[in-house]
């Protein structure tokens, strides 16, 4: 579950993940990854932990390659991960990239986009 810091609540993270586990046909989450930023992607770690689902986390290492941290972030959890549930608010580029990497990848994608005023 990756997407943007802003603009959706818990509970709309949640009624995504319902969605997409729906849609892409998942038989059982055993695992999110986490990107670790605020927003969605801590709510996906509420909702692995409503589940007692295992969570494995990507943070970026900011100081290690500076800005380069997030495309290097989100291109391990395309390598490791199966599918992507992605929340974008007012077009994220860092979420819009994950999609990309993700599709990439050839994992099962669902995409919920969201624009505030």
């Amino acid at each position: 579950i990756a997407g943007s810091r802003s603009g959706f609540n818990v509970g709309e993270v949640y009624d995504a993940f319902l969605s997409a586990v729906e849609r892409i046909g998942v038989k059982g989450v055993s695992e999110i990854v986490s990107g670790t930023c605020g927003g969605v992607d801590l709510f996906g770690e509420a909702i692995a932990s409503w589940h007692d689902i295992k969570i494995t986390r990507f943070p970026a290492d900011w100081e290690k390659y500076g800005k380069r941290a997030s495309y290097l972030r989100n291109k391990q959890m395309a390598e490791y991960a199966d599918a992507l549930i992605a929340m974008v608010y007012n077009n994220s580029r860092g979420t819009e990239m994950m999609i990309k990497l993700a599709r990439e990848k050839g994992l099962k994608v669902f995409v919920r986009r969201k624009n505030g005023n």
